[in-house]
């Protein structure tokens, strides 16, 4: 039994709480009253435990567990029950419970959340299954098939996004220099939110790749308990030892042969139940080995972000690494000019300032009644500029380059080792 969306069902019929944009109910939401729900989890004997495993939304989940369930009649039989979740982290997302009953070989599937064409394909695939129908493991398989195509095409487009803004980390410095400060941060947001999809996929697809293991696990487990193999001993050797142990108590033979054919029969029923789980074992296999090729994909892709961050460089005389160095390279170039412009400025009002603040000086008078008149004392200026300019530039040189020099050379000096 499948629980599609009302509103896909009905087209008339107007989205009400619960049901998104596109007019699909969530898995938690279902298109019909309390009661209806109440008497559909009586006849399909729906386990309560899948409330707790579709409230786990964003947690990919399979679960098996052995119990004792009534039937109709109140008697209690042994009972698998399987629990099926998918993550609602995308769109599309479904749930599923089954309840097999190894002694009579029904079992009662419920699918959550499917839109009807979801239903049609878990309805084309049970139209191609003969006797294989009965296994209790084929409704998961298909759940699993149908989940693989939603994850296939959202990988697909997740990579194809990072890709595009990988290629855009190639994006000249002169190009990020002239944009602006907004159109910079919204590439930057998105190159991030790439980055962090992938990587959130990539950590998906391993959880799910987990949940698919538990199935090819407890494919065997059945093999082992529900549909172990007995060895039977041939008819003809029945017959003569019920012969001769039956004549004295009047037993029918032609009871006992039947009885021969009749677990005869139910051996071929888990001889071909145990082909039937080797199947899924290996298509589950199979889909396990995609899912490993797509985790590879999306790490490669996640690394080489971090590795095209790492090399992206514009195209300046500073070999920069990753986009901060690329801001700092641009800070940095944009200060160059500025103090260019300010060199530039004092180089054409240092000479006239020099020579103002020199012929200002009262060593000259230039207005003295037998003319211009230099100062006797003008040595004096020059001796303390000459003086004052080597005590400055010989100070510099020592405790800039000297010391420094001593340092380097005292260390290499303890460095060598003694032969």
């Amino acid at each position: 039994m499948t629980f599609a969306a009302a509103g896909e069902k009905v087209e008339t019929m107007t989205t009400s709480q619960g049901a998104n944009k596109n007019g699909q109910r969530s898995v938690r939401t279902l298109p019909f009253s309390k009661d209806t729900f109440r008497l559909i989890t009586t006849k399909f004997y729906v386990h309560s435990s899948i409330a707790r495993v579709i409230s786990r939304a964003d947690v990919p989940v399979f679960s098996s567990s052995k119990i004792r369930m009534q039937d109709e009649n109140g008697i209690s039989h042994p009972t698998y029950v399987y629990n099926c979740r998918t993550t609602n982290a995308w769109d599309m997302d479904l749930a599923l419970t089954a309840t097999y009953f190894p002694h009579c070989g029904l079992t009662f599937v419920v699918v959550f959340g499917c839109s009807l064409s979801v239903e049609e394909e878990i309805l084309k695939r049970l139209s191609f299954a003969m006797a294989e129908a009965a296994h209790p493991l084929l409704m998961p398989g298909i759940f699993a098939e149908i989940e693989r195509s939603r994850q296939v095409h959202i990988v697909e487009a997740t990579i194809d996004e990072l890709e595009t803004r990988i290629l855009l980390l190639d994006l000249q410095s002169s190009d990020m220099e002239g944009m602006l400060e907004s159109e910079a941060e919204k590439r930057n947001q998105e190159k991030r939110t790439a980055w962090l999809d992938t990587a959130y996929l990539r950590n998906a697809l391993i959880s799910w790749n987990t949940q698919l293991a538990k199935i090819c696990q407890h494919v065997d487990r059945l093999g082992s308990e529900v549909f172990k193999l007995t060895k039977l001993t041939s008819p003809s050797a029945n017959c003569k030892m019920n012969l001769e142990h039956n004549v004295d108590r009047g037993k029918d033979l032609q009871e006992d042969m039947e009885r021969d054919r009749t677990r005869k029969g139910l051996e071929d029923n888990k001889e071909m139940f145990q082909q039937t789980g080797q199947k899924i074992k290996d298509r589950i296999q199979g889909i396990i080995d995609e899912y490993d090729d797509k985790i590879r994909d999306c790490t490669m892709r996640v690394d080489g972000m971090a590795m095209a961050t790492q090399w992206a460089r514009p195209t300046s005389t500073a070999d920069s690494h990753g986009e901060t160095n690329v801001q700092i390279a641009l800070a940095t170039s944009r200060d160059s000019r500025h103090m260019r412009s300010i060199a530039i400025v004092t180089m054409v009002f240092l000479p006239g300032t020099f020579f103002a603040t020199v012929f200002s000086m009262t060593f000259f008078n230039w207005f003295g009644s037998g003319g211009a008149v230099v100062s006797p004392y003008f040595y004096i200026y020059v001796l303390f500029t000459v003086c004052f300019t080597l005590i400055t530039l010989g100070s510099w040189w020592y405790f800039v380059s000297y010391r420094h020099s001593s340092r380097q050379k005292s260390s290499l000096e303890e460095e060598i080792p003694l032969v």
